[in-house]
């Protein structure tokens, strides 16, 4: 039995312990995977531990930024989106 696990649209985060904590805390719990809404966690260091994640074939990055999104991540409809990250798993 595996497990898979969707984080909320993340944004805001400067420091990668957060979301190494994150991470290991759900992996600890037995979730095999994880789909990660990046909203601007676009630091380096950040984006780093992201691809050293995601070549352990942890998790699945997604650009949720309000380019990438096309606009539909912009503040005026970001609840909706927040919804729509939420129940896309």
């Amino acid at each position: 039995l595996s497990a898979v696990h969707c984080m909320c649209p993340a944004y805001g985060l400067k420091e990668p312990h957060w979301l190494i904590e994150y991470i290991e805390h759900h992996l600890a719990a037995g979730v095999s995977h994880l789909h990660v809404y990046d909203f601007n966690l676009h630091e380096l260091r950040l984006q780093s531990t992201i691809q050293e994640y995601q070549k352990q074939g942890v998790i699945t990055n997604h650009d949720w930024s309000v380019k990438a999104s096309g606009g539909y991540t912009n503040r005026v409809a970001y609840e909706h989106a927040k919804w729509a990250a939420s129940t896309d798993c």
